[in-house]
């Protein structure tokens, strides 16, 4: 119990940092929410104008007069012509300065000469270097922003101009859009803010505009923000919450910076509140675990003082004393599956002790049983003995193949035989059957003899080998010769029963392997010995037929090599 009251206290202490943690991130949240706002609104209405600017300087770049005086210079070497084009092109570019921040325009061809649209305006490479110019003509930007270190108060706007006609869209050249960047402040953001802040706008590359230095220096300590959140930076020794916000279109991220100190105020309530609160919480944590424990552990505790009432075999004690629980949670579920176990072990134990009265009864019912056998074999015995004192040597050797196979087709200690022993067991068989048809049956038998320990189980060849008997003599006239013999095929036992019989049809092979043909009169059946390979064997032993009709059959059994440890651990799984 100390254990778990220990565990109780570090779970609400690392509970209580954690809720720390997770209020003041919340309250970061918050304040950039409340922000957020404010740069919404910042952000819908810079990008609104930005991109009624791109509006009106993609109207400017597909103006029928503007292109075809700009493909025009492209094409024209000679330098007072051009200059007559460009002060045609300069013309209608005057009467594009009707956007406020807009300062000048200029036009520059795929050669790099340039058009100024004010005369008393700077030439362009004075501000902006050529080689600046010279890379967006070459590269594959349709537009770029560029503010430059010597004017901190201007904006420079790059568009790429694209042949209209036609839909080529080749290059024509780019035209330069000067822009001062308080103008522009001052012709989007008109309106009031509820907060002590600075603001700042960035392009894709660069800052655009800052309110003051501190927003300068926010790419120094922390990069270029992207998309929308908010971080806490340390700047000159002062830590400044900084909201950010990705424009709709993903061309600018406008910012704010507020200094963090500021802000304390409006927290000071809850960091009155959030011990008090901890402590609220630790005391419901408190009561709610021991309440929960208690409920846990002593349904458990029932359960455990239950089991050991078992080992004393005290099921009906514990079986009433499970019925009165009426939970259904997993508590309940454990005390279910626990008394459905008791009704197993019980049912169990009364259904062993039947099985052993059963046991007891079977033995004595053998018991009797062995008297039967032991009087035949005597009777036979006695049969062979008087034919031996008459002369009767036919009927004494009749008799004793007749004991033979009986003693071992009814011993069932006995199921595996070797090879060598059921081929001996057949050839009693064999010699009961030559007496009744003498010359008109001949057996042969060929064995291989590293095959001859191999165990089979009894009695396998026997009903194979009386088919052959009944089906080659009794149906048809002449000798009838049976042929046995073994051999090692992929290393396995394949053993071959062979006669000169009338053989069988195809479609009565097939329904023998199939199964579908039962034993007639007394014999085993072919299905019975099928079976009794697939008890033994499993999946190893394959049954085959091969019949001529009017030629004869031949059926191969191929089993696996079975020593004598193998066979008894065979039946040991039956």
């Amino acid at each position: 119990m100390l254990v778990t009251f220990c565990l109780i206290i570090v779970t609400v202490v690392v509970f209580s940092f954690l809720m720390f943690f997770i209020f003041k991130e919340r309250n970061n949240r918050l304040l950039y929410k409340a922000f957020s706002e404010t740069l919404g609104l910042m952000a819908r209405t810079v990008e609104t104008e930005l991109e009624n600017f791109e509006d009106f300087s993609a109207n400017l770049m597909t103006d029928p007069y503007v292109q075809d005086r700009m493909d025009r210079m492209n094409r024209e070497a000679n330098p007072v012509v051009w200059y007559s084009l460009s002060e045609d092109l300069k013309n209608k570019l005057i009467n594009y300065f009707n956007v406020p921040y807009v300062e000048c325009i200029y036009a520059v061809d795929n050669r790099g000469r340039v058009v100024n649209g004010r005369n008393d305006y700077p030439k362009l490479e004075t501000l902006v270097s050529p080689e600046r110019i010279g890379r967006f003509l070459t590269s594959d930007m349709p537009r770029e922003w560029i503010e430059t270190d010597s004017d901190n108060d201007t904006l420079y706007y790059l568009r790429r101009i694209r042949q209209v006609a036609g839909l080529s869209l080749e290059q024509m050249g780019i035209l330069c859009f000067v822009i001062r960047k308080e103008r522009f402040k001052q012709w989007v953001v008109n309106y009031p803010v509820d907060f002590d802040l600075e603001i700042g706008l960035f392009g894709k590359e660069q800052l655009l505009y800052a309110s003051n230095g501190i927003v300068k220096q926010i790419p120094q300590q922390a990069g270029r923000p992207t998309g929308s959140g908010f971080e806490i930076l340390r700047v000159q020794g002062e830590e400044y919450f900084v909201a950010f916000i990705g424009s709709p279109s993903q061309t600018a991220t406008y910012l704010c910076v507020v200094p963090y100190d500021s802000l304390f105020r409006d927290i000071e309530l809850f960091n009155t509140a959030f011990p008090l609160f901890c402590a609220g919480i630790f005391l419901l944590f408190l009561f709610i675990t021991i309440r929960l424990t208690k409920d846990i552990c002593r349904p458990i505790v029932l359960l455990a003082d239950e089991m050991k009432n078992i080992e004393s075999e005290d099921f009906t004690q514990a079986k009433l004393s499970l019925n009165g629980y009426t939970r259904k949670d997993e508590i309940g579920i454990l005390y279910n599956e626990f008394g459905l176990m008791l009704d197993k072990i019980d049912n169990l134990i009364n259904d062993n002790y039947r099985k052993q009265l059963l046991i007891k009864d079977a033995q004595y019912k053998t018991l009797q049983a062995q008297i039967n056998p032991h009087f035949l074999y005597n009777t036979l015995e006695s049969i062979n003995w008087i034919a031996q004192l008459n002369n009767q040597d036919r009927i004494a050797d009749m008799v004793q193949a007749l004991g033979d196979l009986l003693r071992v087709s009814i011993n069932a200690k006995k199921i595996f035989l070797t090879m060598r022993e059921e081929v001996d067991l057949l050839k009693q068989y064999v010699l009961i059957q030559k007496i009744r048809y003498e010359e008109r049956l001949e057996f042969k038998v060929e064995l291989v003899d590293s095959l001859n320990g191999y165990m089979i189980p009894k009695l396998t060849l026997q009903p194979f080998v009386e088919n052959s008997i009944k089906y080659g003599l009794e149906v048809c006239n002449g000798v009838c010769l049976v042929n046995v013999r073994t051999e090692d095929r992929d290393g396995r036992l394949a053993i071959h029963i062979s006669d000169n019989g009338p053989g069988m049809e195809e479609e009565l092979v097939r329904r023998i392997l199939a199964g579908q043909v039962e034993a007639t009169g007394s014999g085993i059946g072919i299905k019975n010995i099928h079976e009794r390979l697939k008890q033994f064997y499993g999946g190893e032993f394959s049954l085959d037929i091969k019949a001529w009709q009017g030629r004869g059959t031949t059926v191969t059994i191929t089993v696996a090599k079975l020593e004598a440890e193998a066979a008894a651990a065979t039946l040991s799984r039956r």
